[in-house]
């Protein structure tokens, strides 16, 4: 399954996958069961180690490790084959042949540091730590100004203890823009106050405020992200301006335009604009306008004319013509993002270039004759995101022998169901004829083309 996220590796589930373990470069797998408690305790240095690996293709031949895991409850047979008798149990393999055991302790660092040894690669610097603010005393005064992450804890509870290198690191990382904060909730009436009930409970604050609650993983790149996010958020709001086009309405004549309608003393107009920010942000290199229209001010009766009756409303055109109002109680950037998105779509005939062969009716055949990255997919959003992706390698690797071809499921679902595909888009390597594998990492290009060179036996 593709993933449409910012950058970020994730572990590869190579349950079902044997080919994986064969064929990579270097792989380095957790055999597991789910009942399995120490499996369970390791996930999230297990989740640190494959972001550790995540690096750009420029860095590619440094790097070129895959991080993956394979549930022997699912496929007990595979499991047999490595001879795994314990869970975990965490094997390296390179091209195919088993190097090492791993048999230390699990946690992030000492995970990577023995495969960078037993590889003979660079060791990665590590992080400065730095112990973080204690604020259970004085919690509000520390929080007033900036931005702030706060862990809510109690010495007895054994989470909050795995995670204290995490943190330091992150305190270390971020200790010029962001405050790290823990607070000892067996000292203080604070976290009652607050509602806090479990340990560790954290949060984001912004000059004295709550803002947002972290729901991830306790590794410090995980959490280290997330901050990255929220500071990228705050400067958004600040940089991004939205013009208001009431006395200049005419401009929505040529083009898509998505106007919100409002009036300042709406609290709803007023509680949804940095997500409006967000959206218009988003959208900055996307063929649609992200305007508004203070009612207040507006000359003569344009709101009225407009069919406006509530504040806000959020209308989208289409030279000059209502294409649609979004009408979702849920007034997120991402929602508002995919109703604009989808109305793109409904207006618009897709067509595939000529550099993307459609393989809906001839794939057996073009697999048997070239090496083929095929798109499978319907009619969904996901598919819409990555047809611009797929059309752009194709251009780009246009002089290398292998061709990329699109499958319209919609079409042809019984073909798909042959080849095994149940989410779309599903992206294959096919060469000789065989399937060499399905890509499962980030939808961009580089993400692609650097998983293109590790399992193809050609030049990208």
């Amino acid at each position: 399954m593709i993933v449409l996220l910012p950058f970020l590796c994730e572990v590869i589930d190579a349950t079902h996958d044997p080919e994986m373990i064969r064929t990579k470069p270097a792989i380095f797998v957790k055999f597991f069961a789910p009942w399995c408690s120490h499996c369970m305790h390791m996930q999230p240095a297990y989740i640190e180690l494959s972001e550790s690996f995540g690096e750009s293709i420029d860095d590619m031949d440094q790097l070129a490790v895959t991080i993956a895991q394979v549930d022997c409850t699912q496929n007990n047979v595979l499991c047999q084959q490595h001879g795994i008798g314990a869970y975990p149990t965490l094997v390296l393999f390179r091209s195919g042949q088993r190097i090492a055991e791993f048999g230390g302790d699990r946690t992030y660092e000492q995970m990577d540091k023995w495969i960078r040894q037993t590889l003979g690669m660079k060791q990665k610097e590590s992080d400065p730590e730095q112990d973080p603010i204690d604020a259970t005393m004085n919690f509000t005064q520390v929080v007033a100004q900036g931005h702030s992450m706060v862990k809510f804890f109690a010495p007895w509870c054994s989470h909050c203890v795995q995670m204290k290198p995490a943190y330091a690191k992150l305190a270390g990382k971020f200790n010029d823009r962001v405050k790290v904060i823990e607070v000892d909730c067996t000292r203080t009436e604070l976290c009652n106050q607050l509602g806090i009930r479990a340990y560790p409970t954290m949060v984001y604050y912004k000059d004295g405020k709550k803002m947002e609650e972290y729901q991830g993983d306790h590794s410090a790149v995980q959490m280290g992200q997330f901050l990255e996010q929220k500071l990228q958020e705050v400067q958004m709001l600040q940089d991004v301006k939205i013009e208001d086009i009431g006395s200049n309405f005419k401009i929505i004549q040529e083009g898509w335009h998505f106007v919100k309608f409002y009036a300042p003393w709406c609290s709803h107009c007023n509680d949804m604009q940095p997500e409006y920010i967000k959206l218009a942000h988003q959208m900055k290199n996307q063929p649609v306008n992200i305007w508004m229209v203070d009612c207040t001010k507006a000359p003569g009766d344009l709101c009225q004319r407009q069919g406006i009756t509530g504040y806000p409303t959020l209308t989208l055109f289409k030279d000059g013509e209502i294409v649609g109002q979004y009408d979702s109680g849920h007034r997120s950037a991402p929602a508002m993002k995919q109703f604009i998105q989808t109305k793109l779509e409904e207006q618009q005939i897709a067509q595939l270039p000529s550099l993307v062969q459609d393989a809906t009716n001839s794939l057996p055949q073009l697999i048997k004759d070239k090496p083929i990255f095929v798109t499978f997919c319907i009619n969904n959003q996901m598919c819409s995101t990555i047809k611009p992706i797929v059309n752009k390698m194709a251009d780009t690797l246009k002089d290398t022998e292998l061709i990329f071809g699109w499958v319209n499921c919609e079409k042809n679902r019984n073909m798909c169901a042959q080849y095994g595909v149940g989410n779309y888009p599903t992206m294959t390597l096919y060469e000789n004829g065989d399937r060499k594998g399905n890509y499962q990492g980030q939808a961009d290009e580089s993400s692609i083309r650097m998983w293109l060179l590790v399992n193809s036996d050609f030049a990208v």
